[in-house]
């Protein structure tokens, strides 16, 4: 993201305008994070707003956060942990939406649950496909 560069060397609320608009999601990402680290406070406030605004186009972006969670999770699992990134996207969803206190409905935090179990069940299934790699490795070189 060098072509934003820019942002680097604008004040607070030029940053804050440049969110409220919206123009380019990646400008809008950098902005926020820009933002983030000068004034921490305002950045979540637009944050809320983005996603409170949102919900005139999109309603449901949190549901569709914690379903992606679980999906992401459940595919760990069925990948019999092949792949851990499954597993981890599953478990940061729940773990932001935590660590920033934000209100779930009762369906989205059941989601979560299941999201973070399922989760650690396919990280868990990784180190096992490793463990099981490095015994059988020399029964299969010949």
């Amino acid at each position: 993201m060098e072509e934003y560069e820019y942002l680097e060397n604008l004040n607070s609320e030029e940053l804050a305008k440049i969110i409220d608009q919206m123009l380019d999601f990646e400008e809008t990402t950098k902005a926020l994070m820009i933002l983030e680290e000068k004034d921490s406070q305002k950045a979540l406030e637009l944050g809320k707003d983005i996603i409170k605004n949102n919900d005139d186009k999109n309603p449901d972006v949190i549901d569709r956060l914690c379903r992606f969670a679980f999906i992401m999770a459940t595919l760990g699992v069925l990948t019999v942990g092949v792949c851990p990134a499954f597993g981890v996207m599953g478990i940061v969803v729940g773990t932001i939406f935590k660590s920033k206190k934000f209100p779930l409905s009762n369906l989205n935090k059941d989601r979560i649950k299941k999201a973070n179990f399922l989760g650690i069940v396919s990280l868990f299934l990784f180190v096992i496909d490793i463990i099981l790699l490095v015994v059988f490795k020399s029964k299969f070189k010949a």
